[in-house]
């Protein structure tokens, strides 16, 4: 992979962890410098990273629902009890 891609990776991953907006802001413009297009590139993939996250959190979210309306709890077990069930295809925890 080339090292320009490795930087951007590196940042982002490292402001992702930052949920606070001025943090975040602050180490982006110490992180990037005068380096505006790896700036815009990292503010690129943190939004669609956020974007993602709220599509799957919506789509967790409608699956325990429909688990409810047909008679399932939201966590439903697939019969070992690990919580594996339906409505959890989509929780966080259950992604490896």
């Amino acid at each position: 992979m080339n090292s320009a891609i490795q930087r951007e990776e590196s940042l982002f991953d490292a402001a992702r962890g930052l949920k606070d907006p001025a943090s975040r802001s602050k180490f982006l413009a110490e992180a990037c410098g005068q380096d505006q297009t790896l700036r815009a590139k990292v503010e690129e993939l943190l939004n669609a990273s956020e974007g993602a996250e709220e599509f799957f959190q919506g789509c967790t979210r409608a699956i325990s629902d429909i688990a409810v309306a047909v008679g399932l709890p939201p966590k439903a077990s697939n019969g070992n009890g690990n919580g594996n069930g339906p409505a959890a295809a989509l929780d966080e925890s259950s992604v490896p």
